[in-house]
């Protein structure tokens, strides 16, 4: 399951009314919604207590899905599917990322499904309940995340399957080992799951599970009150289309130890850029620094529109004041750290461009 960060990230903006043009994008599920605001915009999930606690500092909520950005310059871009486009001067991303799940006959939310009755995609998450304890459950997948919730089940479950269709694991040899030793570990090669089967009496819980063999055809039933899918996650980062640096599974790559992303002024945290823990807590922290981040990046640079107005006014002070620019460039950028940026723009704009001369740095 993809946790967002967006409790913790609205409270941090809940506390600094002075953030100002920012842009989030929360999502706990494969779409992604639209907040903008006031002087905030995030992109998120149908209003929960963190976001109506937020409101009251002006976000205004719009669950829409997010289809095109454009990080080429700020303010950036936002575009949803309902043709709102919202201007923002910093961004954070915080759509996390999907579990992948297998689609087979009682492994749904709908009628006759299974799915959070004993169908899960989290063991770390799920595995304490009590309706797993002393029970056999079931673990779909051959990598090291699928060894690691396996292992983890067989501190609650009575056994744990390892369906996985081939026959051999792709786990690492380590992972494999700790695994195929445990006692209460039963591997089921070369096979996939094919239904998800009620238990008796009529209960609307997992009951059992149908396996087949790929090379027989043979199918086989096995008593199970617990499935989990171990296939891997998506990170929901399509819709960035490329104006991020993703890794080769699509995971917003961020600075070590920060949240920076590969475009300054861009902050990305939880799920969508966290490809190894993935819990709550984590996600929450990054949360935090995201908006700590969006706040720095504000008081250090300000506004697109600030710089442009500061690059206009130095330029025309800097015909009068000094024949090269220079002087006021400098007087800006002693003067606000905000300006700094404005400042190296009016050095640029304002010396005039000499043949054989080099320009004097200020």
């Amino acid at each position: 399951m993809g946790i967002d960060s967006s409790n913790s990230f609205f409270r941090n903006f809940r506390r600094r009314r002075f953030f100002r043009f920012a842009v989030s994008f929360l999502s706990t599920s494969t779409s992604t919604s639209l907040i903008p605001a006031r002087h905030f915009s995030s992109f998120s999930p149908p209003p929960h207590t963190h976001s109506a606690q937020s409101s009251k500092f002006g976000t205004k909520i719009y669950s829409e899905t997010v289809t095109k950005v454009d990080f080429s310059r700020r303010p950036f871009r936002v575009s949803s599917a309902d043709g709102r486009e919202v201007l923002a001067e910093t961004v954070v991303v915080a759509t996390g990322a999907v579990a992948k799940r297998l689609d087979f006959p009682g492994s749904g939310e709908g009628e006759g499904g299974f799915w959070n009755k004993g169908v899960s995609a989290c063991a770390v998450c799920d595995g304490a309940a009590p309706m797993f304890r002393g029970k056999p459950l079931a673990v779909v997948g051959g990598g090291d995340t699928a060894m690691e919730e396996a292992l983890f089940l067989t501190k609650y479950g009575s056994k744990v399957y390892i369906i996985h269709r081939r026959d051999e694991l792709r786990a690492s040899k380590v992972m494999q080992r700790r695994a195929l030793e445990h006692p209460k570990v039963e591997m089921v090669w070369s096979s996939a799951c094919v239904e998800a089967c009620g238990a008796e009496g009529g209960t609307s819980k997992l009951g059992s599970i149908k396996v087949k063999n790929l090379k027989t055809e043979a199918i086989t039933e096995l008593e199970c009150s617990g499935l989990f899918f171990a296939i891997g996650h998506e990170p929901a980062s399509k819709f960035l289309d490329g104006q991020l640096e993703l890794d080769a599974d699509g995971y917003i790559v961020t600075k070590p130890g920060t949240v920076d992303t590969s475009v300054p002024g861009v902050f990305a945290c939880g799920d969508v850029q966290d490809k190894k823990w993935r819990q709550a807590i984590t996600a929450a922290g990054t949360g935090c620094m995201a908006a700590l981040s969006a706040e720095h990046f504000l008081v250090e640079h300000g506004s697109a529109g600030e710089a442009e107005q500061a690059a206009e006014e130095l330029a025309r002070g800097a015909q009068v004041a000094s024949p090269n620019g220079s002087a006021a460039a400098a007087a800006a950028a002693a003067a606000s750290p905000k300006k700094k940026v404005a400042a190296e723009e009016v050095r640029e704009r304002a010396v005039p461009s000499v043949a054989g001369k080099e320009r004097v740095p200020a």
